[in-house]
């Protein structure tokens, strides 16, 4: 609310004389004039020009506390003209003289310059928010995720003067809305590049930020304070307030679906990739024939261990898996054996196989493809052996056929076929 008192002639009545309505005519020509001015500042209003440019010599400036006046002219910008009454006069402002660089004055003599008012009143409760999700990597998760922020800021008109000479120009007036958008490019290039790096260099996922916004936030406002005093204005506060992912996404939907399976998992002491591979190995057992015989296929129906390949590979992983602890290790040249360990790999036709568990080695025995000569090795083992040398394996293979143990002399003479009829 602007209080002012015009300076003019007032308006001619039906009595006046000739010469009184040439004065009056002249008066309607004369420019509208104030000697009060003051400025009670709306919520969000951060400055204010007079709209009356034409001064009356000794004009009132009233400042409200919390706000600043600059009397602007051709360029020149002079004050700050703090909280209290001024008057414009070279009695208590001597540099008006040089700065309104008038011939002469009198006690009506009116000048011309702009009369602008600062809110430097703080304002907290200023919203940001990022108008359209970005793009982030998750260093957990590994894959692009799009990530919606909001949260509001607190500002202070720091630097009058810088402040109406940068942003204000020559505009009629500023508003926090205005301020936001002239800042909303540097604010969210800097939260852009803070997320990503945040992301990165701390291993966190974007599911798990929320307990880090703190921290980004403190921050945030290290970044943008010097940028926003470079234009007169103080970030006294900045605050995140959440970091959200957009719920109907598909590739979010399918992450959540996901990470709530795995916390299942974890509750039932098991992973993954062990469910899968348990699944593989339930599957087997309930085809017809059962595992072995699946896993045998390769060994005994005439394609032999050469097509270990794929199925080789694939055991190798079910094997590995339950095994979680254990590394994978190769077998070392051809040496004498040792201990034995639950899967094995084998020679046959020149060529290594495995690994392979006892029940595609019995597969292999009924087949004939694999016999006690059969090189083996399995952890534990210092060195490869033949099959039928290892213990563990020994009961693959059944005894050896041979002649009945020998019970001596006499034993063998009643044994011979006798010659009477």
């Amino acid at each position: 609310m602007v209080a002012l008192r015009s300076w003019v002639v007032p308006p001619c009545s039906l009595s006046c004389s000739d010469n009184d309505r040439g004065n009056q005519s002249r008066s309607d020509k004369l420019p509208m004039l104030f000697d009060v001015s003051k400025w009670d500042a709306k919520p969000g209003e951060l400055a204010w020009k007079h709209p009356n440019t034409e001064i009356s010599w000794g004009a009132q400036l009233i400042v409200n506390e919390s706000q600043e006046a600059f009397l602007v002219r051709e360029g020149k910008v002079e004050g700050p003209f703090g909280a209290g009454r001024h008057t414009l006069d070279t009695m208590n402002y001597p540099i008006l003289e040089k700065f309104i660089e008038m011939p002469f004055k009198g006690e009506q003599t009116p000048f011309s310059a702009e009369v602008w008012y600062v809110n430097k009143q703080v304002v907290l409760d200023a919203p940001w928010g990022t108008p359209s999700p970005i793009q982030v990597m998750d260093a957990k998760l590994g894959i692009m995720v799009p990530v919606q922020a909001r949260g509001q800021f607190g500002v202070q008109i720091s630097d009058s003067r810088r402040f109406l000479i940068k942003l204000v120009a020559t505009m009629s007036g500023y508003s926090l809305e205005q301020l936001r958008s002239a800042m909303r490019g540097m604010l969210l290039s800097h939260f852009n590049t803070l997320l990503a790096d945040y992301l990165v260099k701390r291993g966190v996922s974007v599911l798990e930020i929320a307990a880090d916004t703190h921290s980004l936030s403190t921050q945030m406002q290290h970044k943008l304070a010097p940028e926003y005093g470079e234009y007169g204005v103080g970030l006294v506060d900045f605050r995140i307030i959440s970091i959200t992912i957009p719920e109907d996404d598909p590739a979010v939907a399918r992450v959540k679906e996901a990470l709530a399976h795995k916390a299942e998992l974890d509750l039932l002491g098991t992973n993954y990739v062990q469910e899968r591979s348990l699944d593989v190995l339930e599957a087997a057992a309930d085809n017809e024939g059962g595992a072995g015989q699946m896993l045998g296929a390769g060994l005994g129906l005439g394609a032999g261990l050469g097509v270990g390949g794929a199925m080789g590979g694939a055991m190798s992983q079910v094997g590995s898996q339950l095994q979680p602890t254990a590394e994978s290790e190769r077998p070392p040249p051809l040496n004498p054996f040792a201990v034995v360990a639950a899967t094995w790999h084998i020679h046959l036709d020149g060529t290594e196989q495995g690994p392979l568990d006892l029940q595609a080695l019995k597969d292999g025995v009924a087949s004939a493809r694999f016999t006690r000569d059969t090189p083996v090795w399995t952890k534990g083992m210092t060195g490869w052996a033949a099959a039928g040398t290892v213990a563990a394996l020994a009961d693959l293979f059944g005894p050896d056929e041979g002649p009945p143990p020998y019970a001596g002399p006499d034993a063998s003479s009643d044994a011979e076929p006798s010659d009477e009829g």
